[in-house]
């Protein structure tokens, strides 16, 4: 499976669990923020980043990365399903 696949599970993932009350930003946009944000980037280069696509602030990336984070249902699943159960302990 590429990237691409996984980011769409990601997506899909946050979508079904409604991690996200509010759809003021793009949903896609919020995972994208929160990839490029585990990835090592601070949160004001992530928020440099996703003013291109639509304005967000550098603590909107950081909250979406830690709402993500703390609703880890969203891909676990998906991971269990993408590496094997025994791939994650």
């Amino acid at each position: 499976m590429d990237f691409k696949g996984i980011f769409e599970l990601l997506v899909d993932g946050a979508r079904g669990s409604k991690v996200f009350r509010r759809n003021k930003k793009p949903l896609r946009a919020k995972v994208t923020s929160a990839v490029i944000y585990q990835a090592g980037l601070s949160c004001h280069c992530v928020a440099d980043l996703l003013s291109l696509d639509c304005k967000a602030s550098y603590e909107a990336a950081r909250q979406w990365f830690h709402r993500l984070k703390q609703n880890r249902r969203c891909h676990t699943d998906q991971e269990e399903s993408i590496l094997g159960k025994s791939d994650l302990q």
